[in-house]
C-alpha cells in the first residue's frame, strides 16, 4: 500500500513538473508581435480573437457586415475579418 502510494505521488510530481517546464521555455517566440503586418490568409492567435478585440460595433467603424462564420477583430490600427472557426484573416480594412 505505502509502495503504490509513494509510486502515485511521484508519478504526479514528474507529471507536473514537466508540464511547468514546456510553459516557462525561455526561447518561446511570443503568440505575435505587436507591431506584425497582417496578411490575408494569415492565421489570427486565439488571444487576438477574444472578447476584448471583437468589434460589435462594425457599422460605427465604417465596416461591412461580417459573412456568417466571420467576425472583425481590431489590432492597433487595422480592423481583420477574421474566421471564427480557422482563425484566418479574410479582409484587412484601416482604422477611421
Amino acid at each position: 500500500m505505502k509502495r503504490t502510494f509513494l509510486v502515485l505521488i511521484t508519478a504526479t510530481l514528474l507529471a507536473g513538473s514537466a508540464a511547468m517546464a514546456q510553459d516557462y521555455r525561455r526561447d518561446a517566440p511570443p503568440p505575435y508581435e505587436r507591431t506584425h503586418a497582417w496578411v490575408r490568409g494569415e492565421r489570427v492567435p486565439v488571444e487576438l480573437r477574444g472578447r476584448d478585440h471583437v468589434v460589435l460595433d462594425w457599422r460605427g467603424h465604417h465596416l461591412r457586415r461580417p459573412p456568417s462564420g466571420y467576425v472583425w477583430v481590431r489590432d492597433r490600427d487595422r480592423f481583420l475579418l477574421v474566421g471564427k472557426r480557422t482563425g484566418r484573416i479574410a479582409e484587412l480594412a484601416e482604422v477611421r
